[in-house]
């Protein structure tokens, strides 16, 4: 029988036993000799946790205060979690005027007031129901953002406003970087959404 290369991704490898419903662990060479495992993975939500992605969703909001009204997020270092942020968007209600909303991402921002640890709530799917490894927080005022990567302009009259449309516009966020969403006026409402999802790294990732 021909020998057929072994897949030693951890992930790929456990997604083919389930799916095939191999007992014990997955022998590809095996399998191979059977089936040919040329299985286009179809890469719906629903099929993530075969990947071990895990997906989490939040809302993050604040009242009008003092200062600019930032939401942020931060990726701890030493996570060993990678972050692909999915939907990030805004809401504008018009108090206080117009408004540019900025996002920006850096290597370390300081964490605003009201710092909190994510819950294993924040999951979408309860197969993989794990507490993720970022910190939120916000506050009016605090740390700016030095480095921006996009804005959204709103009349007096408000609005909404998705930072990402598309999956080429997908944001990874690395252990050690933060990401945040800043009024660039005073005394504004604070409404954003965030949807991401989430896995650990591979030893081979560590090699960049």
């Amino acid at each position: 029988m021909a020998i057929f290369n072994e897949i030693l991704s951890g992930r790929y490898n456990r997604a083919l036993q389930k799916i095939f419903a191999i007992k014990g662990s997955a022998p590809v060479r095996q399998l191979g000799g059977e089936i040919t495992p040329s299985h286009v993975f179809y890469s719906g939500v629903e099929t993530r946790a075969l990947e071990e992605w895990y997906r989490f969703g939040t809302v993050i909001n604040l009242a009008a205060g003092v200062g600019q009204a930032v939401a942020q997020l931060r990726n701890p270092a030493g996570s060993n979690r990678l972050v692909v942020f999915e939907k990030i968007s805004v809401s504008d209600d018009g108090v206080g005027g117009a408004c540019v909303w900025n996002l920006g991402t850096q290597t370390a921002f300081s964490d605003q007031a009201g710092a909190f640890a994510l819950s294993p709530a924040m999951s979408w799917d309860k197969r993989l129901n794990q507490a993720s490894g970022m910190v939120g927080s916000l506050s009016s005022g605090g740390t700016a953002t030095s480095l921006i990567r996009a804005f959204a302009a709103f009349p007096a009259t408000g609005g909404n406003y998705d930072f990402i449309t598309e999956e080429q516009q997908d944001i990874i966020l690395s252990p050690g970087e933060s990401i945040q969403i800043r009024a660039t006026t005073n005394a504004k409402n604070l409404n954003t959404a965030w949807w991401w999802r989430e896995r650990k790294f591979e030893p081979e990732e560590f090699n960049f």
